[in-house]
């Protein structure tokens, strides 16, 4: 079996929740650590290490993780500059030493600015980098929470071959 690590930081732990739902997601802990795993099939499996709680996690363990995370995914709001000075902090720093991973920013909004997107943009959202992307998603919409998930499984897949 394949199992690709994806760092995951999420200020808020009911936009998780909300992203997540209807998705089988085992909770483990791992060097103290929050971890969720995913059996996508028999064959491949996403194990998503909540680094969420900074005050909880040593600089051993994010040391530790780091050579073996194949993405990040960021799970936000538009609201990113309401987050205390040091949980942002701590998010641009760890993004920054992981500048080679592929991330996923997974923007939270709500229904009248979603349907206000382009289609395009809303299908396939748009490219922060080469190996980043933002994709817009509503709690009520299903097929936008599927669109976050499925675009971190194709990418971890793509980097697996």
């Amino acid at each position: 079996m394949k199992i690709l690590e994806t760092a995951l930081i999420c200020p808020l732990p009911e936009y998780l929740e909300e992203l997540a739902s209807g998705l089988a997601l085992e909770k483990q802990s791992v060097l103290d650590i929050e971890v969720y795993r995913y059996e996508i099939d028999e064959e491949f499996a996403i194990l998503l290490y909540d680094l969420s709680a900074r005050e909880k996690i040593s600089p051993e363990a994010l040391e530790h993780l780091s050579p073996h995370l194949s993405a990040l995914l960021i799970v936000t709001d538009n609201e990113v500059e309401d987050l205390p000075a040091e949980a942002s902090g701590f998010i641009e720093e760890f993004a920054w030493n992981l500048e080679q991973v592929p991330t996923v920013l997974a923007l939270r909004t709500d229904r009248e600015k979603l349907h206000s997107l382009n289609p395009h943009i809303l299908q396939s959202g748009f490219y922060l980098s080469e190996r980043g992307r933002v994709l817009f998603w509503h709690p009520k919409q299903r097929d936008t929470r599927q669109r976050v998930w499925g675009t971190l499984w194709e990418t971890l897949q793509e980097l697996s071959v």
